[in-house]
């Protein structure tokens, strides 16, 4: 259930302490203003591609979509489980900042992985979350690790990239670099949240791509 002043009293949290390298309005609308000595982004290049700035709003994205999303049968599970995949930057983030945090009245568990582990994960996540899509090797890898793992049982997990397609996904969180700075926006496959019984929350339908 979404809790107004909880997440009120969460995003008076979530100031970065960039110095003025974030502005933050709302949870989904902060950006980072280019500077002439920040590099240009490049989804090829894993130094930028999975920079602490990107970690921080893939962090908050994760958070607030876990707890917009109706997810059918949680209140049936011990914990909420997230899977990250080949972003330990991102899994350090989650794990230091939501440490105590619930949703849906479920204790938080991160589990890291390397892509050449998840084929190997025997248990299924409520969230699974690949990153590095947008280098083609490791796109190819990761399509791989999910047949496998896909292949040990019925994934319920919505799964989502970090912004380029990868066979069984259900959303992408892709980056925008803008005048304003840098951003994400959503993607998703409506005919894949449907099969599991859940449809784009209305505020992450209000940043859908471009």
């Amino acid at each position: 259930m979404f809790r107004p002043l909880l997440l009120i009293g969460f995003l008076g949290s979530l100031s970065l302490q960039m110095a003025g390298h974030v502005s933050v309005l709302t949870w989904g609308m902060e950006s980072v203003p280019p500077t002439a000595e920040r590099p240009a982004f490049s989804a090829e290049d894993p130094e930028i591609d999975r920079s602490p700035i990107w970690a921080q709003l893939y962090r908050k994205y994760l958070y607030h979509f876990g707890k917009e999303m109706f997810l059918p049968g949680i209140g049936e599970r011990a914990s909420f489980t997230l899977g990250v995949v080949g972003w330990s930057q991102l899994s350090e983030d989650l794990g230091e900042r939501l440490d105590g945090r619930t949703i849906a009245g479920l204790p938080i568990e991160i589990i890291p992985l390397e892509p050449g582990e998840l084929g190997d994960h025997k248990s299924d996540f409520t969230l699974l979350f690949l990153g590095g899509t947008g280098s083609a090797a490791e796109r190819s890898e990761l399509a791989k690790e999910m047949n496998r793992w896909n292949r040990k049982g019925n994934r319920e997990a919505i799964v989502i990239t970090d912004g380029e397609a990868v066979a069984g996904y259900d959303l992408m969180f892709r980056r925008l670099k803008t005048e304003e700075g840098l951003k994400l926006c959503i993607e998703e496959r409506e005919d894949a949240l449907a099969s599991k019984g859940m449809t784009l929350p209305k505020l992450f339908i209000q940043r859908r791509c471009p």
